[in-house]
């Protein structure tokens, strides 16, 4: 193990009871967002600054604004990709040649391009997106698929950022 292993592992065990206190203050799960997702993201940040040579003075603050910085733009994030699969999903119930059965979908160049790309998925990831515009919660797909929530959720997640980059290849996705 070299210096910057040992100074990471060290911290993570004089500060690891601290970071779960004050990440349990964000009652994250109203967000759908887990505990070990943020602990990671944290390790990440910490990992880098220690790569990087900076010198922490006050580590508690440190790791504190880290906490905050890491949770803010998770809660962001999750808050922008609901928005992008909900305006999909309004697209997708907007439009007037989609009829009950999710497959027989032929009428519309958007939902025929969407359709391609939610099919170009990997099948677990295929299955929960097209639940989801079928109008099912996340705690539903994870219960009609057998999955444990955080399984769902992260699938869910990393779904949504593939579609993205798929739509994005075919001109029809656009962050601004």
């Amino acid at each position: 193990m070299n210096e910057k292993d040992a100074k990471l592992e060290k911290i993570v065990n004089d500060f690891s009871r601290y970071i779960a206190i004050k990440i349990s203050e964000y009652s994250l799960s109203r967000y759908g967002i887990f505990q070990e997702d943020i602990f990671q993201d944290i390790y990440v940040k910490l990992w880098k600054s220690i790569d990087n040579g900076r010198n922490i003075n006050h580590l508690p603050a440190y790791i504190r604004k880290t906490i905050n910085s890491v949770v803010i733009n998770q809660i962001l994030s999750n808050k922008k990709t609901e928005k992008s699969l909900d305006a999909m999903k309004q697209q997708f119930d907007n439009n007037p040649y989609n009829n009950a059965n999710i497959q027989d979908i032929n009428g519309c160049y958007l939902s025929k391009i969407l359709f391609e790309c939610i099919n170009k998925l990997k099948d677990s990831k295929k299955r929960v997106i097209k639940l989801y515009l079928m109008g099912h919660k996340i705690n539903e797909i994870s219960k009609l698929q057998g999955w444990s929530l955080g399984k769902t959720n992260n699938l869910y997640y990393r779904a949504i950022k593939d579609l993205r980059k798929l739509l994005k290849e075919k001109g029809i996705f656009h962050e601004s």
